[in-house]
């Protein structure tokens, strides 16, 4: 699953399930676009500035993604009809973090909160696994 950043930008909340790839199951997320900025108005000047100020090739952050990760429900069992051990992975560009094991379940519950430095979030997507 890949959820469109600029979409919690546009929302400034976004808390809903999601389907997850094959169908089968859904994850509940909260995600909230936190800006260090009173208005996302000003994103194009920040943008501007940090190529400016940067030698590095890449900009320092420009936003923070904050992730909370709920729970699931309806997870595929796994062969022989055995209940899954669910983890999800988190990845934004390079940067991959990932929840704890919940062990002999279908319906996880992970309570869980991740930090993603942006860029550019206009162009970086949240990739769900």
């Amino acid at each position: 699953m890949k959820l469109d950043v600029g979409k919690v930008l546009q929302a400034g909340v976004l808390d809903d399930w999601y389907p997850l790839q094959g169908g089968q199951g859904q994850v509940h997320l909260r995600l909230e676009w936190l800006s260090l900025l009173p208005d996302a108005e000003k994103l194009d000047q920040v943008l501007q500035w940090n190529r400016g100020i940067s030698s590095r090739p890449e900009p320092p952050s420009a936003a923070i993604l904050v992730v909370y990760l709920d729970r699931a429900q309806d997870l595929p069992l796994k062969k022989g009809n055995k209940e899954p051990n669910p983890m999800v992975q988190l990845s934004v560009q390079d940067v991959t973090r990932e929840s704890k094991a919940t062990y002999s379940t279908n319906c996880p519950v992970w309570e869980e909160a991740f930090r993603f430095f942006l860029q550019d979030p206009r162009s970086q997507e949240l990739d769900v696994q």
